[in-house]
């Protein structure tokens, strides 16, 4: 067996015994090593081991943890050996057949990221409650129907994800992870957020897309580090005006609910950049929709809009519009000041004619007027220089109207289809 002593060194290798030697290895490298021995040795940079045979780690230090990733090996138990490294902080076991974790796993009290999503388990075992020093616990992908009470000892978490389950209902107890700041709940079968969510005051990411959500409450105005919340394809109906309080809300997703109106409080949002609408039931904004001044990115495709609303064209920074899928046909001589605006997609509505306001949008890149009534290009478009791609559809342009689009933008792609 070699012996390496005193050195500093950019690999690890098998048969290898190690004595006070430095490791700074390569970002990303997993390892797999079976007979070697580290004595009073230190990994500077963080490592990662897929297998370990008949080795052995005596008054060794990880500076950046040490991690074991067992990732898509089709386990239906976990592999004995790696109860023989108790100090692990990182644990990959996604992507296999586990039902239940061993009464050994309690023995990992340095653990910070255990990674158990897309496996079979049903019940979190009660060993998983004494990980105290978890900081990341992901469950995505599992049978889970009970989330039990104990989980809140593991008053470190941060970060909790229990998306894709079948998940009814959460404990109160919940309420108690005060260090959580991301909590993913999607796809499961919850009809209320109601467990003291209030209390999670670190939360900065929430998602709960894809359940039976009705009722956004009023306790989540208390969140007031969240900058992300993710509600689509829920029964929501209204939206509390309360929800303004929010005023470090950067992303909010509500598409595929049942959303007829937003409140005249929504403008408060001041931090807003991204708002997602799509597939609900609104026909209107209110005027205060306009103090939503960062806002970047809009979403209102699949509603019942017959204009584009006014307050809308008075947003400095939005740089992409969507409304496909509406009944529009009527256009504020406002919109002309969307100066930013980068992409607009207008496709599947009944406009007949392309408004001049439209073409006065001199940074625009890319327009979808596809399955409209459109005949005919205004004069004025050729002073959209900048447009690289447009999407129309061909039946009801002749082809005089063809030719002259293309020679007034020559630098510009024309699609004649609907990409919708």
């Amino acid at each position: 067996m070699e012996k390496r002593k005193l050195l500093s060194l950019q690999n690890i290798e098998s048969n290898t015994c190690y004595d006070g030697c430095t490791f700074y290895l390569p970002k990303g490298s997993v390892y797999s090593l079976k007979n070697s021995s580290f004595r009073n040795c230190s990994f500077r940079s963080s490592v990662t081991f897929c297998y370990l045979e008949n080795c052995l780690f005596e008054n060794s230090g990880f500076s950046n943890g040490c991690a074991i990733n067992l990732s898509g090996q089709g386990l239906k138990e976990i592999p004995q050996w790696i109860f023989s490294f108790p100090f692990i902080t990182h644990l990959n076991l996604s992507k296999n057949k586990l039902k239940t974790l061993p009464i050994e796993f309690s023995q990992f009290q340095d653990l910070q990221q255990l990674d158990l999503s897309k496996n079979r388990i049903s019940l979190l075992p009660s060993v998983l409650c004494e990980l105290y020093e978890l900081r990341l616990l992901d469950l995505l992908q599992n049978n889970i129907c009970t989330v039990p009470a104990e989980l809140a000892q593991l008053s470190n978490l941060c970060e909790l994800d229990l998306s894709k389950n079948s998940i009814c209902s959460l404990p109160t107890e919940l309420s108690q992870l005060r260090n959580l700041c991301r909590l993913s709940l999607s796809h499961n079968h919850l009809s209320t957020l109601s467990f003291g969510i209030k209390d999670l005051q670190n939360l900065v990411h929430l998602s709960a897309v894809s359940n039976k959500i009705r009722k956004i409450p009023l306790e989540m105005v208390e969140l007031q580090h969240l900058k992300r919340l993710c509600l689509s394809y829920n029964q929501i109906v209204d939206i509390p005006s309360e929800l303004g309080q929010l005023q470090n809300l950067s992303v909010l997703l509500l598409s595929n609910n049942r959303i007829h109106s937003l409140p005249s409080d929504f403008g408060q949002l001041h931090n807003l950049t991204r708002l997602s609408l799509d597939n609900n039931q609104i026909s209107d904004f209110p005027t205060e929709f306009r103090q939503l001044h960062n806002l970047e990115t809009l979403s209102l495709a699949h509603n019942e809009f017959t204009k584009v609303p006014t307050s809308l064209c008075q947003l400095p920074r939005l740089k992409t519009l969507s409304m496909h899928h509406n009944s529009i046909c009527d256009f504020p001589s406002e919109m002309n000041q969307l100066q930013t605006l980068l992409g607009l997609n207008l496709s599947h509505n009944q406009m007949s004619y392309i408004p001049n306001e439209i073409t006065q949008l001199k940074n625009l890149t890319d327009i979808n007027l596809s399955d409209n009534q459109i005949q005919s290009f205004p004069k004025g478009i050729k002073e959209m220089q900048a447009l690289s791609e447009f999407c129309i559809s061909p039946d009801l342009l002749s082809h005089s109207q063809k030719n002259f689009v293309k020679n007034c933008l020559p630098n510009c792609t024309m699609s004649y289809y609907s990409t919708y």
